[in-house]
């Protein structure tokens, strides 16, 4: 019988320091002793990996009198620093670009979101990201070294190989973008950071926001359907990891309009122009929703159409996946609290498997929490 594999003792180590760090963030505050006790390890090996964090910035020991007193000297603790690296993330939208960064908690630090016109070249939205990335690390007191991992939301079908696609199979532009399409997008922007960028699609993300902090949290199967009126696309997720499906295109419901019912098919609404960058059309949309919370008749008819327009693509999704939850999202999903039950009045003669329907309740910040998210666990993979 072979003798067992002997591990190699740096690995040791590093699993060992990333535990000790883990249970320190986790706990908020620790001392040596109750370190030592979660986990498992000796009181010198504990001490010797809280001397390296203490060193490399990644804990700092706790102010004493900030601790409950007790008789004696209290003992030294060690709380996490949530500052000693960034997470960054990047929302390139129909009308404009939004870039966030946040602390290892996931505390956002800085934000900005600025408007680009929806028929912008690529070159332009490219400038606007550049433009707004280093405004914003600049103003949270950042270099590009404290800027860790970088997750980019992208329109369109984001490929296994980072490029983005918004063409139809006739090779037509399918969305808004003008030429936002057949590029690697991670290398238009890969010279302003020193760490890798990863792109993914905005509805994906947005999944990832939901389960993080939003309608979704606690839930490891679920749906999230982003429609903004001008197109509309699916992040799935299955036991608690997201589905991309062959080459990324998982969830682009887009392009098989002709069976949802969505796109170019649904039928003239105020409400699909929630998220509109025309002032007109954003405003006539709102006094629609305004309206239908008020009882107005006219507006509840625009909301039981839009249910009624809807409710073939989303009985499908249910059928399909039986998600435990499916999540209405992107600027149609402001009106939430009125077409949600506009849905579940449509969906009451069908068959469905269970499946529990919510407006989201992250909004508009649904895809930029998904990217930070994605941003933060590729760093505690590497921390952990």
């Amino acid at each position: 019988m072979p003798p067992p594999a002997r591990i190699d003792p740096a690995i040791m180590r590093k699993l060992n320091r990333g535990a000790c760090l883990r249970i320190v963030r986790d706990r908020g505050s620790v001392t040596m002793a109750e370190l030592a006790r979660a986990s498992g390890l000796s009181r010198r090996t504990v001490e010797l990996i809280v001397e390296e964090l203490l060193a490399s910035g990644h804990v700092h020991e706790t102010d004493p009198s900030a601790e409950p007193r007790t008789v004696g000297r209290p003992a030294r603790s060690y709380a996490f620093n949530p500052r000693i690296a960034h997470a960054m993330a990047i929302e390139i939208g129909e009308d404009a670009i939004a870039v966030a960064i946040c602390d290892l908690v996931g505390n956002v630090v800085a934000s900005e979101r600025t408007p680009v016109g929806s028929d912008a070249r690529r070159a332009d939205r490219v400038a606007a990201v550049h433009a707004a990335v280093t405004a914003l690390v600049a103003r949270a007191g950042l270099g590009r070294s404290d800027v860790r991992a970088v997750t980019v939301a992208s329109m369109g079908v984001v490929h296994d190989d980072g490029v983005v696609d918004l063409r139809r199979k006739d090779g037509d532009l399918a969305l808004v973008g003008g030429d936002w399409s057949g590029f690697h997008l991670a290398g238009e922007l890969g010279d302003l950071f020193d760490c890798d960028v990863t792109v993914e699609n905005d509805a994906k993300l947005a999944a990832v926001g939901e389960a993080w902090q939003g309608a979704a949290r606690g839930v490891d199967n679920f749906v999230f359907v982003l429609s903004n009126g001008v197109r509309s696309g699916v992040g799935i997720v299955i036991d608690g990891e997201l589905y991309r499906g062959h080459d990324g295109q998982a969830g682009e419901v887009f392009w098989a309009e002709s069976f949802f019912h969505v796109g170019r098919t649904i039928r003239p609404n105020a409400l699909l122009h929630l998220g509109s960058p025309d002032p007109s059309a954003r405003r006539a949309a709102e006094d629609a929703l305004a309206g239908a919370r008020a009882g107005e008749p006219e507006a509840r008819r625009a909301v039981a159409d839009l249910a009624h327009d809807l409710t073939p693509a989303l009985h499908a999704i249910m059928c399909l996946l039986a998600p435990e939850v499916l999540v209405v999202g992107g600027s149609t999903g402001r009106a939430g609290d009125v077409l949600v039950p506009a849905i579940e009045r449509e969906l009451a003669t069908l068959v469905r498997p269970g499946t529990r329907l919510h407006a989201s309740t992250l909004g508009d910040d649904a895809v930029i929490r998904g990217a930070l998210r994605h941003s933060l666990t590729r760093i505690e993979a590497e921390l952990f």
